[in-house]
C-alpha cells in the first residue's frame, strides 16, 4: 500500500476444517486498501479427497499453489508463503515497475529465528529489523555438480520456492508447479526453474539486499548448521546417478535426522 503497487493477493484456503470459521471469515484485513486487492479461493474437502494419501496429509501444496496461479490477474506472478517477508529493497524494486518479460527473477532466502507469538511490532520496518538481527542462514546459490560429463546450468535453485517471479504468460505456459501425489517430492520448485530455463526464460538473480526473510520453524526443509558438511553426506549417500525417486527417499530420510532446524519458537497459526 505504501509503495502504491497495484497488486493482488490470492489466498488459497485448501481443505478447510469442518465446524470452524472459513479463512475469509477469520481474516481481519486492513480497511481502505487502495492498491492491493485480496481474494480467497476455497478448495473444499471433496476436491482434496481426490488425491492419494488425502487422509494422511491436510494439504496438497503444489496443487494449492497452482490453484492460485491459474486465477491470477496480474502481469507478473510470484508464490508467497505466510512465514516469509520481503526486504524493503525488494519491495522498492518491484514498485519501480521495471520487471521484464523473458526473465525468471530470483533472490536469496534468509532464515531468521524470532518469536512471533510473544513479540509485537508496530511497523513492518520494525519486523524486518528484528529479522535482520536474528539471521541464522543465508541460502545462496549452490554449485550443481556435473553428471557423467554433463554440465547442468548453474541455476539458483537453493530455497527457490520462496521467490520465483515471472510473467504470467511464462508460468501458465509451464503449467505452474509440478504436481505429484508422492509425499517426499522436495524439489518441485527446482523443477520450475529448470523448465523455465529449458523454455528460453533467463534467470536473473537480484542483489543480496533484495531478499526474502523466512522465519525458522520445525517443518522447514533447510539445513541450519553445518550446511556444507550435510550436503557432502547427502551427495555421498545419494549420488546423482541414482534414480530420482530413490535419491529423494534417501535425502528425505537423511534430512529428517539431520537437516531440519529445531526452532525454539512455534509458528503462530489460526486456531
Amino acid at each position: 500500500e505504501a509503495k502504491k503497487i497495484e497488486s493482488e493477493l490470492i489466498i488459497v484456503d485448501w481443505n478447510p476444517p469442518q465446524n470452524k470459521l472459513l479463512l475469509r471469515e477469520a481474516l481481519v484485513l486492513p480497511e481502505n486498501l487502495h492498491y492491493p486487492t485480496v481474494r480467497v479461493v476455497e478448495v473444499p474437502p471433496h476436491i482434496h479427497q481426490r488425491y492419494k494419501y488425502w487422509e494422511k496429509r491436510t494439504m496438497h501444496g503444489a496443487v494449492a499453489v497452482n490453484t492460485g496461479i491459474r486465477r491470477a490477474r496480474g502481469q507478473f506472478v510470484v508464490l508467497m508463503v505466510s512465514d516469509a517477508f520481503w526486504s524493503e529493497e525488494l519491495i522498492s524494486f518491484i514498485s519501480e515497475r521495471k520487471l521484464e518479460k523473458g526473465y525468471l527473477y530470483r533472490c536469496d532466502r534468509v532464515d531468521s529465528e524470532i518469536n512471533l507469538s510473544s513479540e509485537k511490532f508496530n511497523t513492518y520496518k520494525d519486523l524486518l529489523s528484528k529479522l535482520k538481527d536474528n539471521v541464522k542462514v543465508r541460502n545462496k546459490r549452490i554449485p550443481i555438480p556435473e553428471l557423467k560429463g554433463f554440465a547442468f546450468p548453474q541455476l539458483h535453485t537453493n530455497a527457490c520456492g520462496d521467490f520465483q517471479l515471472m510473467h504470467r504468460d511464462h508460468v501458465n505456459m509451464l503449467r505452474g508447479y509440478y504436481e505429484t501425489e508422492e509425499v517426499a517430492c522436495t524439489f518441485i520448485d527446482g523443477f520450475l526453474s529448470f523448465a523455465a530455463y529449458a523454455s528460453g526464460i533467463k534467470e536473473k538473480v537480484l542483489p543480496d539486499e533484495m531478499c526474502v526473510y523466512k522465519i525458522v520453524h520445525s517443518n522447514m526443509c533447510v539445513v541450519r548448521y553445518g550446511k556444507e558438511l550435510i550436503l557432502f553426506w547427502e551427495n555421498l549417500l545419494a549420488p546423482f546417478f541414482l534414480p530420482n525417486t530413490l535419491r529423494e527417499l534417501i535425502i528425505s530420510k537423511f534430512r529428517l535426522l539431520f537437516g531440519y532446524p529445531k526452532s525454539r519458537y512455534p509458528l503462530p497459526v489460526l486456531s
